[in-house]
């Protein structure tokens, strides 16, 4: 049985559980700075995207892949971009929460291609869905703390 194109989804996934992880890594210290009350939820979705991650690579190699565990090159301007703001100090007063914002809402879409394309099987399919129902559920936390301080 061919696996490539499941495995090349998943490792697209890969990629997008790695900018998360990069996003959360590089934005924390700042967000802290601002909503000290935000780290234990930064520390959750952090612990979130490391687990969500290594399900991803358990799949890749039990369809006979190789995880291909690197980010994606608009994770890493994105991070790159997060990186600056903080070494200038360009931090907004949401102390970068819009930047992971975005990010979430990126791995959303990444995710909900994955299930539209219809190639994955129903065991695959119910682990992305899961991990969706995760994305989602962070995005809508953050957004609503968002709303909060704006």
């Amino acid at each position: 049985m061919d696996n490539s194109k499941d495995i090349n989804i998943l490792n697209d996934l890969l990629h997008i559980a790695n900018d998360r992880i990069r996003s959360y890594s590089a934005i924390e210290e700042n967000v802290w700075q601002i909503h000290s009350n935000l780290k234990e939820q930064y520390d959750h979705k952090l612990r979130q995207s490391y687990k969500m991650k290594d399900e991803l690579i358990n799949m890749i190699y039990n369809l006979g892949g190789k995880p291909d565990d690197h980010p994606t090159i608009f994770g890493s301007i994105h991070q790159n971009w997060i990186e600056l703001k903080n070494n200038l100090n360009m931090m907004s007063d949401d102390g970068g929460l819009k930047d992971i914002i975005d990010g979430e809402e990126a791995a959303i879409s990444a995710y909900q291609k994955a299930l539209d394309n219809g190639n994955l099987t129903p065991e695959i399919a119910g682990i992305v869905l899961d991990h969706l129902h995760h994305l989602k559920a962070s995005y809508k936390k953050l957004d609503d703390l968002n709303a909060e301080i704006n």
